[in-house]
């Protein structure tokens, strides 16, 4: 036995997962449109509940990235969430998990 289990597949033991808090955010980019400008929707990370989000205004003195970042935080301090957060990218997405 390996890993704590009764089957072992070559290779999946030599990672280590480390199971957090599971409190999550996604945040995508919304396109611009005639009437709006570029700008960040994020919203809880579970993938199947959608609400709630926030819309947050892309704001052109950050960084790209610096953008993602900062519509978590604001989503997060909105749902008076605390806490550490990693970020993932995925494609054009990202995803934040709070580590504690």
């Amino acid at each position: 036995m390996v890993c704590g289990t009764n089957r072992y597949i070559q290779g999946v033991c030599d990672m280590r997962i480390k199971f957090v808090g599971g409190a999550t955010i996604f945040v995508k980019v919304l396109p611009i449109t005639d009437t709006k400008g570029k700008r960040l929707k994020a919203r809880l990370g579970n993938g199947t509940v959608r609400n709630p989000s926030k819309i947050i205004p892309w704001d052109y003195e950050l960084e790209y990235q610096e953008n993602f970042a900062n519509a978590a935080r604001v989503f997060a301090k909105e749902l008076k969430w605390e806490g550490d957060m990693i970020g993932s990218w995925m494609g054009d997405n990202a995803l934040f998990i709070f580590t504690n």
